[in-house]
């Protein structure tokens, strides 16, 4: 038998269930909490089925390939991402300054960069930042690190969206994939392999936090939403 329309709503967002279990499983997400780490590299999810996919990217194994480029990946989600690239369909709008994105949660995260709230501050130089990943990004220009690798050529840029240029212009796609070496993104699993600088930027991150400073002084009440789950995922709030 066919099951009947959703009867459980999420209050946090549009998506609905036909299952209590499901919503509550879904809960934990809007509530931070991540109990399943992976113990390869110590990942944190929300969700088991996440670690489980998750998992499959430390065994090197690729089998899900793109039609139109030959790219290869190792979690199908990251495929059916990559080949949005190819149809160019990006639903959702900032109604502020109407940029698009193929994601909802990658608009909600570009909302910060609208707040007038820059909690984040470099101590080298002394700009500061809606977010704390874009405070990190601006970092490797202090360092010379370069870990945003191009996957169609050896070219390397220390900002993801020099690369994004970079892509675009000499290669003539827009690769949302970037999007995967963001912590605040909700996805399924990143592969290592296809993030040919993540080692090099995890170890420039760890360092970077010493140069890096949280203006405590910010009122918690004027900050977007996103940008407190960020501060919150960087143990600084």
């Amino acid at each position: 038998s066919h099951q009947g329309p959703p009867l459980y709503q999420c209050l946090e967002c549009d998506k609905s269930f036909h299952y209590r279990s499901q919503l509550q499983n879904h809960m934990l997400k809007h509530q931070n909490v991540r109990p399943f780490v992976c113990t390869e590299c110590g990942m944190e999810f929300s969700q088991i089925h996440h670690l489980k996919q998750h998992s499959l990217t430390h065994k090197g194994v690729k089998e899900f390939k793109c039609e139109v480029c030959g790219r290869e990946f190792t979690l199908q989600a990251n495929m059916k991402r990559h080949m949005l690239i190819h149809t160019s369909v990006r639903p959702y709008q900032c109604h502020i300054c109407f940029k698009t994105f193929v994601q909802k949660q990658t608009l909600k995260t570009h909302m910060i960069v609208h707040s007038p709230v820059k909690p984040f501050k470099c101590k080298v130089c002394g700009k500061s930042f809606n977010r704390m990943y874009n405070l990190l990004g601006h970092m490797h220009l202090h360092a010379g690190s370069k870990p945003f690798k191009c996957p169609y050529c050896s070219s390397k840029f220390n900002l993801k969206g020099n690369l994004s240029r970079h892509m675009k212009v000499k290669h003539g796609v827009m690769d949302i994939g970037l999007d995967s070496q963001d912590p605040m993104m909700e996805l399924t699993g990143t592969d290592p392999s296809e993030l040919d600088g993540q080692q090099e930027m995890e170890d420039f991150e760890e360092n970077a936090y010493s140069y890096a400073s949280v203006d405590s002084s910010a009122e918690a009440s004027v900050l977007t939403e996103q940008a407190m789950k960020e501060m919150a995922y960087y143990n600084v709030l």
